[in-house]
């Protein structure tokens, strides 16, 4: 048995792999193969860090959306997304200060007619109750880009509350915009762990049930 140590075997296997990308970005590369509907293009494995002076930036608090002709009051609602959005993809934080070179304008894409139902509802929001339904993964059990969201439409359009919350939770300090403490003695059962007694899950994927 060898008990020389190796360490530097990854390191340079590394090295290479990067000299090498780095060398096959310099060959340009543009092929499309129409039948199956497949691109081949050049692969910039700097681009994240590259400095595009001519990529158009939008100015601070604006964001760009693509969308259909709906009603000219359902428009003036898209500016309550500004708000929640523009730090992510404007290009600028909620200072004005120019952000990375990567963080560009992102438009809104695919079936937009839909968010004309949404923007019609907030119309009526002064009158009738809304509810906002939005599904994720663990970004929204932690109410890392909803809290955002929410508040920007309770500051506009009113209402109150922290959204959906299951009784129990995996980690209670993950989400950090609440304070959430339950007894011991609940049994649960969700999607992402298991479920013995076939217990019928609610909307969130979970199930409480009191021991």
């Amino acid at each position: 048995m060898q008990s020389e140590n190796k360490f530097r075997e990854p390191l340079i296997i590394v090295a290479l792999t990067v000299i090498i990308l780095y060398a096959i970005s310099f060959v340009k590369i543009d092929y499309t193969i129409t039948a199956i509907n497949f691109n081949l293009k050049s692969v910039d494995i700097i681009s994240d860090i590259r400095n595009d002076s001519t990529a158009e930036v939008p100015a601070a608090g604006k964001l760009n959306i693509t969308t259909p002709r709906v009603n000219e009051a359902s428009l003036d609602f898209t500016n309550v997304f500004t708000s929640a959005f523009s730090f992510f993809d404007s290009g600028f934080d909620k200072s004005g200060s120019e952000l990375a070179p990567q963080a560009k304008s992102t438009p809104i894409t695919g079936d937009t007619k839909q968010l004309s139902y949404f923007f019609d509802a907030l119309k009526n929001a002064k009158k009738e109750t809304v509810r906002v339904a939005h599904f994720g993964d663990s970004a929204i059990e932690g109410d890392l880009i909803t809290a955002d969201i929410r508040q920007t439409l309770q500051d506009k359009f009113g209402g109150n509350g922290v959204g959906w919350l299951g009784i129990t939770s995996q980690d209670i300090m993950f989400r950090q915009t609440t304070k959430h403490s339950f007894s011991n003695n609940w049994e649960s059962a969700a999607l992402y762990t298991s479920n013995p007694k076939g217990l019928p899950l609610g909307i969130s994927g979970e199930a409480f049930v009191p021991k």
